[in-house]
């Protein structure tokens, strides 16, 4: 049987609901999966629970994701955005930048003390990055800084992301629209810095 035949047989067993047919799907697809997310989340327990997040969660709605799509290939498309998403939120989960919008309440504002302490634990600086990033222009420059410093891709994997293609020049074109966005944030931030004193 070819490789094709055999992936079409896998498909439409799981339409019928056939755990056998999931398995086989999860084993040939896991590694894959695993040094993808590995490359994006930096964690080997990270990387293996988007995986197997990302199977169960299909495996959950198999019904309504397997009425969308027509075939193997658009089915493990599908699987392949359900898996970045995870990715994306165990990400957002993990480099939280701060509890809270407000210095206020960390602390009282009355308490000199306080302010002193949050001032020393740096966190009246991340509420005033956070804020400048969030002024930024959503796209390119808060994207950049977010693709970038946050969830730390390369600049080909901002250049695939921005859909400026995957080649060299590409890369390089994602590292200026980088390059420019992070002269924008150290403005405003200076900017903040002058209004502070």
């Amino acid at each position: 049987m070819s490789a094709e035949t055999e992936k079409q047989s896998i498909f439409r067993k799981l339409k019928q609901g056939d755990v056998s047919a999931f398995v086989v799907f999860y084993e040939a697809h896991k590694q894959d999966k695993y040094r993808s997310d590995y490359r994006i989340l930096r964690k080997t327990g990270s990387a293996e629970d988007a995986v197997a997040d990302s199977f169960v969660n299909f495996w959950r709605k198999r019904n309504h994701i397997l009425k969308k799509v027509k075939n193997y290939g658009e089915l493990w498309a599908f699987i392949r955005k359900i898996n970045r998403n995870r990715c994306l939120e165990i990400l957002r989960k993990e480099k939280r930048i701060v509890l809270c919008d407000d210095p206020e309440d960390l602390v009282n504002s009355e308490d000199a003390e306080g302010i002193a302490a949050m001032d020393s634990f740096g966190i009246y600086e991340k509420i005033v990055i956070r804020r400048c990033i969030e002024d930024l222009n959503p796209f390119p420059d808060r994207a950049a800084i977010i693709c970038r410093y946050y969830w730390e891709m390369t600049y080909q994997e901002i250049a695939i992301h921005f859909n400026y293609g995957d080649t060299n020049t590409a890369a390089r074109k994602a590292w200026g629209v980088v390059e420019q966005a992070k002269k924008s944030l150290l403005d405003m931030l200076e900017t903040e810095k002058q209004r502070k004193k």
